[in-house]
């Protein structure tokens, strides 16, 4: 019985060849079908030169976008310090116009008592007129 199934089993996959050998290669099916697999061959060999292509310009980017961010970065920090040098400077600035404001008053208040010494001393001897 064992014998029977095999030598079943062998004429099947040799009916089943046949058919398969006068569905394509005998009516030339077949040869299409490898002209279709090589071109596709050749058009993924074209897909993936233009990936690595685009890998190389994605590459390029990242690295000129890495040197823009470091620029910015810079740039960032020399504002901040730059900011830091004007306000620094502002409160000197305003140190010294406060230093001169206070010296302007005492310097009035001097020159009044003055006008008032000089006042004082004018009622006291009064400059004559001849």
């Amino acid at each position: 019985m064992k014998s029977l199934s095999d030598i079943l089993l062998i004429l099947l996959l040799i009916v089943g060849l046949g058919t398969l050998y006068f569905m394509f290669i005998s009516r030339g099916d077949f040869s299409t079908i490898i002209q279709s697999l090589d071109e596709t061959k050749t058009q993924i060999k074209e897909a993936q030169r233009i990936n690595t292509e685009a890998i190389k310009s994605l590459s390029a980017l990242q690295s000129e976008i890495r040197a823009y961010e470091e620029d910015i970065k810079k740039l960032r920090e020399a504002r901040d310090s730059g900011l830091l040098t004007i306000k620094r400077g502002n409160e000197n600035a305003l140190e010294k116009l406060t230093t001169l404001e206070e010296r302007a008053i005492e310097f009035e208040n001097e020159i009044e008592k003055t006008l008032d010494l000089l006042s004082q001393k004018n009622k006291e001897n009064p400059i004559k007129n001849d």
